[in-house]
C-alpha cells in the first residue's frame, strides 16, 4: 500500500467523520450535500442523491460509511495477508490488536532517518503513531 492510499482513506474518515452531523455512521442525501458544500463542491440535491444512491448497496439515499469506504478498497493479496499474520505473530496477539499494542511493536530506531541521522526517533514515532486514525 503507498502512503498516498493511506493517506487517502484516512483523509476519506476525517471528511466522512465531519460531515455524519448525526454521528451515526450513516450518512443522508442532507448529509452529504452540506458535507461537499463545505469542502467547496456545489451540488443540487437531486444531484446528490444520485450520487449517493449509487454508493448505497440498497440504492437507497444513505449509505454506511464502512460500506461506502469498501468500494475504495482493494481486496487484500495474498502477500498482504501474510503480512498481516506475520504482524500478529509479532504482537503476540491471536485476537483485535489495540493502539497501545501497535506502539509497543515500533522500534523507531530501525527507521533509516534515524540510523541515518536525519531525524531523531521521538519525530519517528510521532509520525507513525499519527498515521492511526483514533
Amino acid at each position: 500500500m503507498t502512503m498516498r492510499s493511506i493517506y487517502g482513506i484516512k483523509s476519506l474518515t476525517k471528511i466522512f467523520k465531519a460531515i455524519d452531523e448525526k454521528a451515526n455512521q450513516n450518512l443522508d442525501v442532507d448529509d452529504f450535500r452540506w458535507g461537499l458544500m463545505d469542502f467547496g463542491i456545489q451540488i443540487s440535491k437531486d444531484e446528490a442523491s444520485e450520487l449517493l444512491s449509487s454508493f448505497s448497496k440498497d440504492g437507497g439515499n444513505s449509505v454506511n460509511f464502512e460500506l461506502f469506504l469498501d468500494q475504495f478498497r482493494s481486496a487484500a493479496s495474498e502477500q498482504r495477508k501474510e503480512a498481516i499474520k506475520c504482524a500478529y505473530e509479532l504482537l503476540g496477539k491471536n485476537g483485535p490488536v489495540c493502539l497501545d499494542d501497535i506502539a509497543k511493536g515500533f522500534d523507531p530506531n530501525a527507521n533509516p532517518d534515524v540510523v541515518a541521522g536525519a531525524k531523531v526517533d521521538q519525530e519517528v514515532y510521532m509520525e507513525f503513531m499519527n498515521l492511526w486514525d483514533t
